[in-house]
């Protein structure tokens, strides 16, 4: 016995006969159900509709007063039950014609009891009430048009209480009144008051002393569990040895002896520190602290932590110390870093100076055949400490030059493989290449070379 999909197969190399054409002009059978009754395809059906000229649906059925008003109030398929019309036509007229919100198959029958505490209590009281969602209620209520509940006890907002808004943070003031923060926000910006400045400062000492307080519960709970007093026998060993070691004489724990340590201000073991002196301090901030490092043989960082700790603001300078002819005459005559350095300015000042007058940015110093020929041969690291520069720079040129980093995965376009791109179909050049498609599409069409077409014709 022929399965169904032969007898479709046959059935559509037999020619149609008139009776089948006849059938097709009628129109309250859709293809589906005449390709059902013929014993054909639903794809050769609508092609011989089409070839005829035949409407393959009836036409549309004017929407009445009373099925309009079902909608948005039944649920979908009950209002297609009712109307005799297709669940898509249903949701069609009520979502872009009408603009109406569906209503759930699963909701709940209202009874008129229930229908009738609608509107006396608030939606939230009376979903715990009858036991359904606080959606439900309010959806239920703007259907019947009921407006929702007003308690009769509410509490209106004075002048004197208008007042204080804006005064102080809105969480204290909604304690000094009584209501809720949420409240008094909203009141805020119905009247239009700016809520209080926040003093950053203010939050910033408070949250340090939180700080201050956890780390001393921390260290006495945690650290130090016996909070066992120091003894003057015991703060001459801090900084003598390790602080292993020192933990491991005295009988405490490495982090105990590591705090003691930096409270008394005792350099780490092994550690030469050059203490500070009054005309060291006086320099500080006079200066871009990379120019003060470099005067006192110090670090950048060194000198930062020490300006910080003594409270020195930063040398200012923000592009706004106005510039005199001199240092507008020594821009451009070296990379912007040394003519920072020379004027005491920062370099993104020098830079942003450079740009506005113009003038090409000078290279520090050009590269040679014998280093460039080193790019990427080595780690960048190990190549910048062999030829005295710095890491950025060497990471920079070898970016610039397209050369991969050192045992690098990466495989380069050669210009013998741009070539082909295109002469043949992606996959087999990916496949010659030893790349992946993606990567042969996505350099091809950054060449912009079309995708290659096969001549032969199709038949």
């Amino acid at each position: 016995m022929p399965s169904k999909s032969q007898s479709h197969a046959q059935r559509h190399r037999e020619p149609w006969t008139d009776a089948e054409d006849r059938l097709l002009l009628s129109r309250t059978l859709s293809n589906s159900e005449l390709a059902r009754q013929l014993g054909r395809t639903k794809k050769a059906v609508c092609h011989r509709r089409l070839v005829k000229g035949i409407l393959k649906r009836p036409a549309s059925r004017r929407w009445t007063e009373d099925e309009l008003r079902l909608l948005g109030k039944l649920p979908d398929h009950k209002v297609a039950a009712l109307t005799g019309r297709s669940l898509s036509a249903i949701q069609t007229r009520r979502i872009t014609v009408l603009g109406l919100p569906c209503v759930s198959g699963r909701g709940r029958d209202w009874k008129p009891e229930e229908d009738r505490l609608l509107g006396k209590h608030s939606d939230g009281d009376l979903a715990k009430q009858i036991n359904c969602t606080f959606a439900t209620i309010a959806r239920r209520r703007e259907l019947l048009g009921i407006p929702p509940f007003q308690r009769e006890n509410t509490r209106y907002w004075t002048d004197a209480e208008e007042k204080l808004l804006g005064t102080d943070t809105d969480s204290k003031i909604a304690l000094k009144l009584g209501r809720t923060t949420k409240s008094v926000i909203h009141r805020r910006h119905v009247l239009g008051i700016p809520p209080k400045p926040v003093n950053r400062q203010e939050i910033a000492q408070r949250r340090r002393q939180m700080w201050i307080e956890r780390k001393r519960q921390f260290g006495r709970c945690v650290v130090d569990p016996n909070d066992k007093p120091w003894t003057p026998e015991q703060d001459k060993l801090m900084g003598t040895e390790p602080d292993e070691v020192v933990a491991g004489k005295l009988g405490r724990s490495f982090h105990a002896v590591a705090c003691r340590r930096q409270q008394m201000k005792i350099p780490i073991f092994g550690r030469n520190v050059r203490p500070w002196t009054p005309a060291e301090d006086k320099s500080l901030g006079t200066q871009v602290d990379a120019v003060i490092a470099e005067q006192l043989r110090r670090s950048t960082l060194d000198v930062r932590w020490r300006r910080r700790t003594l409270g020195i603001k930063p040398f200012a300078d923000d592009g706004r110390k106005p510039w005199t002819e001199l240092e507008l005459r020594q821009v451009g005559t070296g990379t912007d870093q040394k003519i920072g350095q020379r004027l005491g300015r920062e370099p993104r000042a020098v830079s942003y100076r450079r740009k506005q007058l113009k003038i090409p940015a000078v290279v520090e110093q050009s590269w040679t055949r014998e280093e460039v020929a080193l790019l990427g041969t080595m780690r960048d690291e190990k190549l910048a400490r062999k030829i005295g520069r710095s890491i950025n720079a060497v990471h920079a040129q070898r970016n610039n030059r397209g050369i991969p980093c050192f045992n690098s995965k990466l495989y380069l376009w050669r210009p013998e493989d741009d070539k082909i791109l295109g002469t043949r179909p992606d996959d087999q050049i990916a496949a010659l290449l030893g790349r992946s498609t993606y990567a042969v599409a996505q350099r091809r069409r950054h060449k912009g070379i079309p995708i290659f077409q096969s001549k032969k014709k199709r038949h």
